[in-house]
């Protein structure tokens, strides 16, 4: 009824699902995902959306790809309920017959609380917005690349990013960080200030994640100058420049 409701589901609410530290179940201990973009860590993630049964979904496809019958916790026991409740949820097809959802019992019948959807695969994590192929669910990676303490300003991405490399001016190595906000293939490379490629740090299918690739010059014949550190992925493209002093 309150999802339903005028003066809730008709305004304009942003639902949390709180997952900084998730498990297979309510009375389940937080545990480590196996998946990524976690790779053996905590969640450490807050979703968030305007669509309560689009939250819903995403969060009941991670929890069925983490909890699975060869995981050591073993596999969450409600799937199927679940999956039917969010199913009714988004579409009044699958709910019983002659049954009649008007919470503010005006004769306006409501349908559909939001939209359900499961993603195409567990390594990519793309839904219909992702795919370009409907309106459905898009899932949006945020990456926060500092930490909000003692009132310091906290910076995040809403897509792929390519930070300053530090130290610069560097002498023999620098690190260079990047951020990717959804699976792609990405490549990271260096360039002299003629336009040949000197260096390929990165080149492969990574996931969702902020990442660092070094660069060093401890056993190279180039010289003090500017070089030119890009990072290409899916449609992005940047370019930053980078100081070598010997």
């Amino acid at each position: 009824d309150l999802m339903g409701h005028k003066d809730l589901g008709g305004k304009t609410v942003l639902f949390l699902l709180d997952a900084l530290w998730s498990g297979s179940e309510a009375n389940d201990p937080p545990r480590k995902f196996k998946m990524a973009p976690f790779n053996n860590d905590w969640t450490s993630s807050v979703f968030a959306s305007q669509d309560q049964v689009a939250l819903e979904s995403v969060g009941f496809d991670f929890l069925k790809t983490e909890f699975t019958s060869d995981n050591p916790y073993g596999s969450y026991p409600q799937y199927n309920g679940a999956d039917d409740h969010i199913l009714q949820a988004a579409d009044s097809t699958y709910w019983p017959k002659n049954f009649i959802y008007d919470p503010e019992k005006d004769g306006t019948q409501i349908h559909s609380l939001g939209v359900c959807e499961h993603w195409n695969n567990s390594a990519e994590k793309l839904y219909s917005r992702n795919l370009k192929t409907g309106n459905g669910i898009e899932l949006i990676y945020i990456n926060k690349s500092s930490a909000a303490l003692y009132n310091q300003t906290v910076e995040i991405s809403t897509g792929f990013e390519l930070y300053q490399n530090y130290p610069n001016p560097f002498n023999p190595s620098t690190t260079i960080k990047y951020s990717v906000s959804r699976p792609s293939n990405v490549t990271l490379m260096i360039y002299d200030c003629l336009g040949k490629c000197i260096a390929t740090l990165a080149d492969e299918f990574r996931q969702p994640g902020v990442y660092s690739a070094h660069f060093s010059v401890s056993n190279s014949t180039l010289s003090s100058g500017i070089y030119y550190c890009k990072l290409s992925a899916g449609n992005y493209t940047k370019t930053s420049k980078m100081i070598l002093i010997k």
